[in-house]
């Protein structure tokens, strides 16, 4: 089978020119604005790196980098010199060109591999690498020789060093990286072929033949080539995606991989109809894995060659069922659990369309506002000015958008107009809409005016670190010596002036689940030049365990052997509570403390596999309150959340550890029975649930009397699939309701036992 022609680079184009010498002379013309541009942006570049890596190194790829601007300036200067003597020999001066743009193009090359430095560094240092490249596009326009020699080998090296680093956040950057390669590829020929047909008067561009493998194999998502409605070619992960090889795609109708008949020739209609108009199809398509499982996916597909889909469509396929569920469960949580923000230390926001939607009562103190006052504001309230609101927006957006936290020192102005200092953590709900997102924000302005104080302090750094509650240590690698800070000591409870000794050695107060992983990072770092910076648990004196941020830096010698390793560690305890609070409450419902639906969905999926492994049965109970309705309306909400803590206490005490009770909503509860073997526990537990629930409940001295209807419903003989589950126990309730309540119903009539095969409903 011929290879797809799924990326194809154009060639010069064939007897059109005047002369090989018009062309050269045209490349050589254009090249003085890239020498200032070079010369400007390395400064920058060093400029903006200067403090996060090498300073040895950035003077280093400087002085390479004014040389060869330097050397291909004096190219330049010979060849005007030489005047018509240089149309003489076009090929000799056009390949001493290419050999300078080599050499310029490996000095940005090195740019990339400067490190390591932060991620909004190593993104810069990404922009830096692709403005290059893009600029290069047009100067180097008449010889693409010129333009592969520069700009390839930076593209290409970022690409691989991001792939390299890997993580989340690194691989899509890679893959963007890679799209940008291809896209830059296809920029660079429109913008060429034009230049050409306007220095000639005519010309013609030869069809694309070469494709560019190492985007289509290494992207994270999955490519398809299509031509008459077959697979022609797919890289890997596409095939991975639908659960086949890519013999299996290859050749076959994509008819193959859609859920049936009807949306197959739906889709590919919709296709061919945008490619016809010369844009491309963009949109979420339920497709079919081999297995028969549907996955909904992002799909973008567009014509290799615009407005002529028949020659064949590329398609670019993302598997987003996952994260789509994730992104459900999430807005859910936050929804349910926006109560707790009033019990935490911090100020916390959420924030929709940058309009405040919600904010906690420590928010509101912090500004000096009513929370009242806040709600439906917008965020600009809280912003110096205009431009410094806009531009913190932006940089806030572009950094959430990734969906990783993004945190900030900001400054702030009151209520009252006075400015002040915070730090601020910024998640997105959805990276895809970063205006919706929850802050926490911290007031630091006392933090701030003491560094201030101190960095006009001749010993600043002593008092910095100080200031930072930060116990310094420093290793002699050698002698097996160490010299500890008195914050230090004070950070794992003995006294500032202990004796380093009297700690004992490092590795034996880790944690034992952490011991392995800072073993690892420690001798990576020291044998590897690794980055050692890492959250970890160390044993107190009072045998209790401390979280510390801890960061770390080896000395080697000129033999590359480490001989010193000195470092930090910052106490986060009371950070680590705090995060699994919220995470604790976000899993529990805020009045019982009982798990809420996010967390039972878990438990439920937990379950439902064990039952399988075991071939037992999972019960799984809904108990709907009667006659909640009449207390809540006569007596107030406050008796009604009384009468649900009871119950829910009531239900807790009935069941067995490994069960488990969540609140479903309103007076709703399920229950969740594993491991059972017959009908009989389920039905014993929910005639004592009946019993519990119908004892008197006393609020305020006045006795309410409520009752409970059951439903029951067991996997896998009632439902072999758990989003049923629970609806079919549901239906079985419904049966008691309807028949005079207080009763227990199951949804099949044929009682299941372990291993019984599925009854049809």
């Amino acid at each position: 089978m011929t290879e797809p022609a799924l990326y194809q680079a154009p060639f010069a184009l064939s007897g059109k020119l005047k002369s090989e010498a018009d062309r050269v002379r045209l490349l050589y013309r254009l090249s003085p604005p890239g020498f200032a541009i070079s010369v400007l942006i390395s400064f920058l570049t060093v400029a903006a790196l200067w403090k996060y890596t090498s300073e040895t190194a950035l003077l280093q790829w400087l002085t390479a980098s004014l040389v060869v601007t330097a050397g291909r300036g004096a190219l330049y200067v010979f060849y005007m010199r030489e005047g018509a003597r240089a149309d003489m020999q076009p090929r000799q001066w056009e390949s001493a060109f290419i050999f300078a743009a080599g050499m310029m193009g490996l000095v940005w090359t090195w740019l990339v591999f400067l490190g390591p430095l932060p991620i909004a560094f190593e993104i810069f240092v990404a922009f830096v690498v692709g403005g290059m490249a893009m600029g290069a596009a047009g100067i180097l326009g008449a010889s693409r020789p010129a333009f592969i020699v520069f700009a390839a080998p930076m593209v290409f090296a970022q690409i691989a060093e991001l792939l390299w680093m890997g993580g989340t956040l690194y691989t899509y950057m890679g893959a963007m990286g890679a799209i940008f390669a291809f896209g830059l590829d296809r920029v660079y020929s429109q913008f060429r072929a034009t230049l050409m047909e306007a220095f000639e008067s005519r010309g013609e561009i030869e069809k694309l033949h070469q494709r560019q493998r190492l985007i289509f194999n290494t992207a994270t998502v999955g490519i398809v080539f299509i031509q008459d409605d077959g697979v022609v070619d797919c890289n890997q992960n596409f095939a991975d995606i639908f659960g086949y090889s890519r013999e299996e795609l290859v050749g076959f109708s994509t008819r193959i991989y859609f859920v049936n008949e009807e949306s197959w020739m739906d889709i590919s209609k919709r296709i061919l109809s945008v490619g016809r108009e010369g844009k491309a199809f963009r949109g979420e398509v339920t497709l079919k894995r081999k297995d028969g499982q549907r996955i909904l996916c992002n799909m973008n597909a567009d014509s290799l060659v615009p407005a002529h889909p028949e020659f064949g469509i590329v398609a670019i396929v993302n598997d987003i069922s996952a994260r789509k569920r994730a992104e459900h469960e999430l807005r859910v949580a936050l929804q349910e659990q926006l109560a707790i923000f009033d019990n935490a230390v911090v100020g916390i926001l959420y924030v929709s369309n940058w309009k405040i939607v919600n904010c906690n009562s420590r928010l509101a103190k912090l500004f000096g506002f009513a929370r009242d006052e806040l709600i439906g504001q917008s965020t600009r309230i809280f912003h110096v000015s205009d431009e410094n609101w806009e531009e913190s927006g932006k940089t806030t957006n572009s950094a959430i958008s990734s969906g990783e936290s993004y945190s900030f020192e900001e400054q702030f102005v009151k209520k009252s107009g006075e400015h002040f200092w915070c730090r601020g953590y910024a998640r997105a709900i959805d990276p895809r809409h970063p205006d919706t997102a929850v802050f926490v924000l911290q007031d630091i302005t006392e933090q701030k005016r003491a560094e201030e104080e101190l960095l006009e302090n001749r010993d600043r750094l002593e008092l910095i670190v100080r200031a930072a509650q930060s116990g310094m240590w420093d290793h002699d690698l050698i002698r097996n010596q160490s010299v500890l800070s008195p914050r230090f000591m004070e950070i794992l409870g003995f006294p500032a002036d202990s004796d380093p000794l009297d700690i004992g050695h490092f590795s034996d107060r880790l944690h034992s689940d952490d011991r392995e992983r800072i073993q690892a990072a420690v001798e990576s770092h020291l044998s590897q030049h690794t980055p050692f910076d890492h959250e970890y648990r160390l044993r107190r004196a009072d045998g209790s365990y401390v979280w510390v941020q801890g960061h770390g830096q080896a000395i080697w010698d000129k033999a590359g052997v480490p001989f010193r390793f000195v470092g930090s560690i910052v106490d986060i305890t009371e950070r680590k509570q705090h995060e699994a609070q919220i995470r604790n409450l976000a899993q529990h419902d805020v009045l019982t403390g009982l798990p809420n639906r996010r967390l039972l969905d878990d438990r439920l999926k937990q379950s439902a596999a064990q039952a399988r492994r075991s071939n037992e049965l999972l019960a799984a109970m809904v108990v709907d309150l009667d006659g909640f309705k009449s207390i809540n309306d006569n007596h107030g909400h406050k008796a009604g959340d009384e009468v649900l803590l009871q119950i829910a206490k009531r239900l807790s005490n009935s069941v067995r550890e490994v069960d488990t009770v969540a609140r479903f909503g309103g007076d709703e509860f399920v229950i969740l029975l594993p491991g059972q073997r017959s009908w009989d526990n389920a039905d014993k537990l929910a005639r004592k649930i009946l019993a519990a629930v119908s004892e008197p409940i006393v609020i305020g001295g006045q006795e309410h009397r409520v009752s409970a209807s059951i439903g029951v419903a067991f996997y896998p003989t009632d439902a072999d699939d758990i989003d049923w589950l629970i609806q079919r126990a549901d239906n079985a309730m419904y049966r008691v309701k309807n028949t005079g309540r207080n009763g227990v119903a199951f949804f099949a009539e044929t009682k299941p036992s372990a291993g019984a095969s599925n009854t049809a409903h």
